[in-house]
């Protein structure tokens, strides 16, 4: 799990401008940003969560089952589907695994209790 971390904290070193623009938080052009900063990122590390899911085979990240990287990525994953359209659509397995961790009871009452269910933290 520790090597599947550090490269997303690689992954988010490299879009962090963009992010950061996407967000709100800072300036730039969201746009270029995205084509010259976040695509070519993300052509190299999305397959790499993607072949861990598939190799785990059972929805999660890892054989063992639900992890704390289950729930670290499918929170990002679902606020990068906010924040590109169709996201989800292209990754489906990604998607699957965003479902997967929001449908736990536990996660479902926490939301709610939150008071919005439709937007992420």
């Amino acid at each position: 799990m520790e090597a599947l971390m550090s490269y997303f904290e690689d992954f988010m070193k490299e879009i962090q401008s963009w992010f950061s623009v996407a967000l709100g938080f800072g300036q730039g052009d969201k746009d270029q940003l995205y084509k010259d900063v976040f695509e070519p990122a993300a052509i190299k590390a999305v397959p790499i969560f993607e072949k861990y899911l598939k190799e785990a085979g059972n929805g999660f990240y890892f054989k063992s089952g639900l992890t704390l990287a289950d729930f670290f990525y499918s929170g990002f994953w679902h606020r990068l589907d906010q924040l590109i359209p169709g996201f989800f659509e292209k990754h489906p397995l990604l998607k699957e695994n965003a479902d997967k961790v929001f449908a736990l009871p536990q996660i479902q009452k926490y939301l709610k209790e939150r008071g919005d269910i439709n937007k992420m933290p």
